[in-house]
């Protein structure tokens, strides 16, 4: 990731290697996040499409009959695949919608819980939680309906990712229930202003209490601008400076939830004693949607799918217990085995008649 400074005029300064960052802080394994004052940009590993080498996600793009999209996460089970295995056959499909790059979502009451992990050692960071959509957006609108953590240290964040590290960020932290943070990248490119924080964001205030509520959060990105909303209220637009340095590269939904530095409290300092190590903090999805600016597809259908067909039971060994169940009495043994021999009789003969 490349730092610059705006100057006083406005034009972007590079700064000396020092304040460079040269080692962001990994929250699990393919998860990392650079965090440098007040300022955080993901930093997600590649999605390859079609063969595992591949970086240009042209062939594996939100369009024509896939440009409109939606769930409601209940068949996530079946849409979801593994990091490790979807980078082996990268092809979206139905049974490849989401990739999971990191820690444990799971569908509970027919919503997509995004937990952290309680750590082993206290006196290091936890595991977050990651899922990225398998398919690209190059431009156009994409929503989510969740709410965040409400527990200080953690941070909620849905975002927009591309394979050259153009993102389109909405982040919001434990500790501060009422503001949302808005920001854009270009090629991973961090510029900050004089006081430190980015210079392509914004801090808003929502009149809702992020933690409590689900909302729905919106990003409109096309070649000239980005816009932001929340229930349907636009809160922030930024437009394209014109310099080429702004997010135009097909990019994956990505969105999760993950911790800060023990040390850091931009988004609250973290209380281990706060947590509950049978229900760490976590976030709720209920819903996702995307359209792409093309508009060249028919409208989004819901996936309805079954869940997974259960595997059958295995072949019986044992005819009383597959025929009438575990026997629970105080008979002999051997009078159980007689009624069982008995029963069986019966029934051949009836077949016979």
């Amino acid at each position: 990731m490349t730092e610059y400074v705006v100057n006083s005029k406005g034009s972007p300064q590079r700064p000396s290697k020092a304040a460079i960052i040269s080692s962001p802080m990994c929250v699990r394994l393919l998860v990392c996040f650079a965090v440098v004052v007040e300022v955080t940009r993901a930093q997600l590993p590649w999605i390859p499409c079609q063969t595992p080498d591949n970086k240009d996600p042209s062939k594996c793009l939100f369009d024509g009959e896939f440009c409109n999209w939606a769930t409601d996460f209940v068949n996530f089970d079946n849409e979801a695949v593994w990091f490790h295995d979807y980078a082996e056959k990268p092809v979206p499909s139905a049974s490849a919608q989401f990739v999971i790059e990191g820690g444990d979502p799971t569908i509970v009451d027919g919503q997509l819980k995004i937990p952290m992990k309680y750590p082993k050692n206290l006196e290091e960071a936890s595991t977050g939680t990651v899922v990225s959509t398998a398919r690209f957006l190059h431009y156009g609108v994409v929503s989510a309906t969740f709410n965040q953590s409400g527990v200080d240290g953690v941070v909620t964040s849905f975002i927009t990712m591309s394979n050259t590290e153009d993102e389109i960020d909405i982040e919001i932290v434990g500790a501060d229930r009422y503001n949302i943070q808005y920001n854009w990248y270009w090629h991973a490119m961090l510029v900050k202003n004089r006081d430190g924080a980015s210079a392509h964001g914004r801090l808003v205030t929502v009149p809702y209490d992020t933690a409590l509520n689900l909302l729905t959060h919106t990003i409109d990105w096309n070649e000239d601008r980005i816009i932001w909303l929340v229930n349907g209220v636009e809160y922030y637009r930024v437009h394209n400076p014109g310099d080429g340095n702004f997010p135009s590269d097909p990019s994956r939904i990505s969105f999760g939830i993950w911790q800060t530095p023990l040390a850091s409290d931009w988004a609250g300092f973290t209380n281990y004693s706060a947590w509950d190590p049978e229900e760490p903090p976590f976030v709720v999805f209920s819903d996702m949607s995307v359209s792409c600016a093309a508009k060249n597809g028919p409208p989004a259908v819901v996936s309805k799918r079954p869940p997974p067909t259960k595997a059958p039971d295995p072949v019986c060994t044992d005819v009383l217990n597959c025929l009438f169940g575990p026997v629970v009495s105080e008979a002999p043994a051997e009078t159980i085995i007689v009624t069982g021999a008995l029963i069986l009789v019966v029934t051949a003969v009836l077949l016979v008649l």
